[in-house]
């Protein structure tokens, strides 16, 4: 396989022309039926079964060129572990690829010219792959859920929730819950594992939040509901007495960063109540800490209530217990002595008297608080609240947290605000329970100061959770951020902190009387708006925060948090240019990548360049993540945000390409089109070539065409960005002007004869580098565009490699090249559409030519046989080399016996003959008119532009503007024509004498030929060489005896009609 990194720092040309349009196409991809497949078979490629089984033919002409295995280091990361993980991986992933391609294509088949369709279209892209990774996840939860759960728990139970350590010892069944799932996954077919679930979790979240936020930036892509006539006059009737729900309403409605704050605040629950547990084993930890059994059905402080209790039988009370009563203070205390307890058993004891309840009564308060933020936290609805309280015989508490009534909220959508109506129950559009969530007392102003200022209470040792309920419900900050346990509790404390105090902003703006000034200033509240600044920065800087905050560092540098923040904080843009940052220097670290350049070629002239490296990304060797910000990158670009040019946009489109350099490594070749067409028209074009680079199956590459095509990517252009690809190879750089001066056909000169013998092997083989190239040039053959300018570019970049591989002296490159890419297969191949029918032009046109009645033919074959001329002529040249060492090969494969008539013998020279034959016929192409230098006037029409400058005018018009062609006559003419007098001096003697008659011959064709034969001797100053060679097989024709049978009438030379006898001298009487 040729190497896939670039071996210099040869720099990437890339033009920004935007992204190529993904329009319309005849034919959809073939995929394979995803719902047939089985759940387990994850390695199998849905897309690979479009791929036939290549024929046996192209099979055999492959040989070693067929791609075995994918090579990573197409991308620059190409270190051995990397390898493997990846292949592993690709190997292990299987039908989500597939399926993201799918409802890609989908979505570009349905895609149209108007800005409008393409922006609905990515928005129901986002949508489709949310389901695809609600889907996998629903069918991994299933294999290791029971595993997933078991780990949370005893995690959590290490967390201890803020217990001591002794209070652990109950952890040993969540172990063995995990143990019991890993045993029961022993199928080799599953090859999935708890991580995978964890990974699509997060994942299936990610798309979620996706499709949450372009609902909130986008508002024009979703149809609005049909608005009923109570809301529209609620909307225009809100004043200072209006409900505080309607003013909510109309707040959420009128602020755009509000409704969107609400929106990712809502996503947040959701996400606490699909990943947290059940209540009950939330709490049972400390369930087992309050000494009153399960279920924390006693209420209130048990265990103090009966010290209270004994406090009364001991003094004999009948009224309430006095505190400070004598002996009270010393006897009235936990049993282990070290705190006093209240003496009355009212909730606000404890904080009035300054007291502490027994540790197992601590434990019950803890619990219920724990209950209750986890509640509010997963946006649990007024009624769940009240029934988890009330079932702990704690209905107060719920009370206290809802305020003086209830009030509820429906999510509010981008367009309109439904409020709850019994009326609307009945109808198609009627509010679900769980559209609707407990929204405590977000709209009371007063009651929300009077639950910040409780969680604000420093003076009394109040329950950290309990100042978080009612932190949350008040807006503060400092006592939710006290209990949160993750990057997404975090997150939901600030921006349920941000949007009430909007919401307190909006009132007193718009409604001012609603709460008097006296009791503003008596009752502050945390305002967060103030605290983060501008508020429309505000989601950036939190998240900046969160990256920094060392309790959750660890959930930040997540893959999926990573975006998730980018997400929130609406900086897709500038994550994706500074991610394309990242992987140009990761892909270029050991040597220069192939299809991502160096990252000095695309980072902002100085002074300008980002702070990227202090900032976390994903890794090039998580294809996940990977998979997942290229086709957020795809679904934001067709929704034309803005992500720059020139060096920016390079940038940027790093992701998709390398996401295209894993589906490499992956085999999916199928797809790379489909991706590459998501690239500025021509990067998509260069990096589509360079990864088909392996890809030599006819069979294949016939795939790959029509893919490209379908979804309009010119193939003729990967042609040539592939050609200029491996022109970049160190080997065709710098080359000497012309190395072919040293070429040698001949052995070396025998001082006892002028005629010497063609070398048997002196072609050779090609590199590895060549196969390349010419593999390369074989995707003209396959563009299939039938036009002019496709046959006279085509036949223009063959002569060119033709004209540099001679130049060079690399003869097997040039053998390889006419074998591969023969004139007459080009010429059937795209002269059908041209011609009407495929008609071999060279052929037909070459009797012609050799007559010297070029313009006698018909001005359209003319036309076409003037472009292809050039190539003709060197496919000649590259015949008449190969017949040469293939005769040469023959002779020296001559038996050793004594006994010509033995079959050995008789076989060998029929043999011989033919391959003389063969190389008769090729010389007389080489004696008229061959490559002369009008051969080019054709080509001095061709616009430079619509070749890749580093593809023929790099190899040929440098040479030919040095009047190249005359050198290739000079060094390869002589050469050839002294092989060819060489092998018929050679078979006039094993052969028959007619080819020593042959030899004489040979000089009047070289007289005749005057401009092409005779100048090119006298040009080499080798004509001496060619007279001696000449003057010595006259003397052998004079001195040879007849062989084989006799003549009567003489040798005649056949066809010719002429006779050796005027050779015959016998000696006369007297002569000495």
């Amino acid at each position: 396989m040729a190497p896939l990194t670039r071996r210099a720092g040869a720099s990437i040309a890339i033009r920004p022309d935007g992204p190529a349009s993904r329009g319309h196409r005849e034919d959809s991809w073939d995929f394979a039926n995803s719902e047939a497949r089985s759940e387990n078979s994850r390695e199998s490629s849905v897309i690979d079964s479009y791929q036939e089984e290549d024929d046996v033919e192209d099979s055999e002409e492959a040989g070693e060129d067929s791609l075995a295995s994918p090579d990573p280091t197409i991308s620059g990361f190409d270190e051995p572990h990397v390898k493997y993980r990846l292949w592993h991986e690709a190997k292990r992933v299987g039908n989500e690829i597939e399926e993201f391609a799918k409802q890609l294509d989908r979505s570009s088949e349905l895609v149209r010219a108007d800005l409008k369709s393409t922006r609905a279209e990515a928005f129901e892209l986002a949508e489709s792959y949310k389901i695809i990774a609600q889907d996998t996840l629903k069918r991994l939860a299933k294999d290791h859920g029971r595993s997933l759960r078991a780990q949370r728990r005893k995690r959590r139970r290490q967390a201890g929730q803020g217990l001591q350590d002794d209070s652990l010892e109950s952890t040993g069944h969540a172990e063995d819950d995990e143990s019991e799932e890993d045993q029961e996954n022993t199928d080799p077919r599953v090859n999935t594992t708890v991580d995978d679930l964890k990974h699509w979790e997060e994942e299936a979240r990610t798309w979620e939040l996706l499709h949450i936020m372009l609902r909130c930036q986008y508002p024009d892509l979703e149809k609005p509901p049909k608005k009923s006539r109570k809301m529209e006059s609620d909307s225009t009737t809100i004043h200072d007495y209006s409900s505080e729900e309607k003013v909510w309403g109309q707040f959420l409605i009128k602020n755009d960063l509000a409704r969107e704050r609400n929106a990712v605040m809502r996503w947040l629950e959701m996400g606490a109540e699909s990943a947290g547990e059940d209540l009950d084993l939330l709490v049972e930890q400390l369930d087992e800490q309050t000494e009153r059994g399960k279920s924390l059905s006693a209420s209130g402080g048990l265990h103090t209530n009966l010290a209270i209790k004994k406090q009364k039988r001991l003094r004999s009370w009948t009224r309430p217990v006095d505190p400070n009563a004598p002996g009270m203070l010393e006897n009235h205390r936990r049993e282990d002595g070290t705190e006093s307890l209240p003496t009355q058993a009212d909730p606000d004891a404890v904080s009035r008297q300054g007291r502490k309840l027994e540790k197992a009564d601590e434990f019950f308060e803890r619990a219920i608080w724990l209950g209750c933020w986890e509640l509010l936290r997963r946006g649990s609805d007024w009624d769940k609240v009240r029934d988890w309280c009330r079932d702990r015989k704690e209905g107060w508490r719920a009370v206290s947290m809802l305020g003086p009534e209830p009030v509820r909220q429906r999510n509010i959508d981008n367009h309109s605000l439904r409020l709850i109506d019994e009326s609307e129950h009945q109808s198609d559009n009627a509010i679900k329970p769980e559209d609707v969530r407990f929204t405590g007392n977000r709209s009371h102003s007063l009651w929300r100061r009077m639950c910040h200022t409780l969680a604000r209470n420093t003076e009394s040792d109040t329950e950290p959770y309990e100042r978080a309920v009612y932190g949350l419900l008040g807006g503060d900050l400092e006592s939710v951020l006290k209990v949160c346990q993750s990057w997404d509790d975090f997150l939901y404390a600030h921006y349920n902190s941000l949007l009430l105090s909007g919401f307190d902003s909006f009132l007193a703006t718009n409604y001012p009387r609603r709460l008097s000034p006296a009791t503003v200033r008596k009752f502050p509240i945390f305002d967060s708006i103030q605290y983060h600044g501008d508020d429309k920065d505000a989601g950036k800087r939190i998240i900046d925060t969160l990256r920094k905050e060392r309790r959750f560092q660890q959930d930040a540098e997540q893959p999926m948090k990573i975006v998730q923040g980018v997400l929130i904080a609406n900086d897709f843009s500038n994550f994706a240019y500074q991610q394309g940052l990242s992987f140009a220097e990761l892909a270029n670290a050991e040597s220069d990548s192939a299809i991502i350049p160096r990252l000095d070629s695309i980072m902002p002239r100085l002074g300008e360049t980002p702070n990227w490296k202090n900032n976390k990304f994903i890794s090039y060797i998580d294809h996940d993540g990977l998979r997942v910000i290229a086709h957020i990158l795809i679904i934001y670009q067709d929704l034309g945000l803005n992500f720059g040019h020139g060096k920016a946009e390079v940038a940027t489109e790093n992701i998709i390409v390398a996401y295209m350099g894993f589906l490499r490594t992956a085999g999916k070749m199928s797809i790379l089109p489909l991706y590459a067409s998501c690239l500025s028209k021509d990067r998509g074009a260069e990096v589509l070539g360079r990864l088909l680079i392996d890809v030599t199956l006819a069979k294949e590459r016939r795939d790959q065409v029509k893919l490209m095509k379908n979804v309009g990517i010119d193939p003729l252009q990967v042609a040539r960005s592939q050609l200029a690809y491996v022109l970049e190879r160190p080997s065709f750089r710098e080359t000497p002007q012309h190395r072919s001066s040293q070429i040698k056909i001949l052995e070396e000169p025998n001082p006892n004869t002028p005629i010497r013998e063609t070398k048997r092997q002196f072609i050779g083989a090609p590199t590895e580098d060549q196969r390349a190239l010419i593999s390369s040039f074989e995707w003209y053959l396959l563009a299939e565009l039938h036009t002019i300018d496709h046959w006279r570019e085509t036949f223009f970049v063959g002569a060119s490699l033709y004209y540099h591989f001679f130049s060079q002296g690399h003869l097997g490159a040039a053998r390889l090249l006419s074998e591969r890419m023969r004139s007459t297969d080009i010429s059937c191949a795209l002269s059908r559409e041209l011609l009407g029918e495929p008609i071999d032009v060279g052929s037909h046109c070459r009797e012609y030519e050799s007559q010297g009645i070029l313009h006698d033919l018909q001005d359209r074959l003319f036309v076409l046989y003037q472009h292809m001329r050039l190539y003709v002529h060197f496919e000649a040249l590259t015949t008449t080399l190969s017949c040469l060492e293939e005769h040469a090969i023959v002779l020296g494969q001559q038996p050793r016996s004594s006994t010509l008539s033995s079959a050995a013998m008789r076989n060998w020279k029929a043999r011989s003959q033919n391959t003389l034959n063969h190389l008769q016929r090729s010389i007389d192409d080489l004696t008229h008119g061959w490559l002369q230098d009008d051969a080019l006037s054709s080509f001095d029409l061709l616009d430079e532009g619509s070749v890749s400058q580093k593809v023929a005018f790099k190899f040929l018009k440098r040479g030919l503007d040095k009047g190249g062609l005359a050198v290739i006559r000079r060094i390869y003419l002589p050469e050839i024509f002294l092989a060819y007098h060489s092998v018929l001096y050679g078979a006039g003697h094993a052969l028959s004498r007619d080819n020593l008659l042959q030899c004489m011959n040979l000089s009047n064709t070289i007289v005749r030929s005057e401009k092409d034969l005779l100048a090119a001797f006298i040009d080499a100053e080798r004509l001496r060489e060619l007279v001696d060679a000449l003057a010595y097989s006259s003397k052998a024709l004079l001195a040879a005896k007849e062989r084989g049978s006799s003549r009567k009438g003489g040798s005649k030379i056949a066809g010719a009609g002429s006779t050796l006898d005027i050779w015959t001298v016998k000696p006369t009487k007297g002569t000495q």
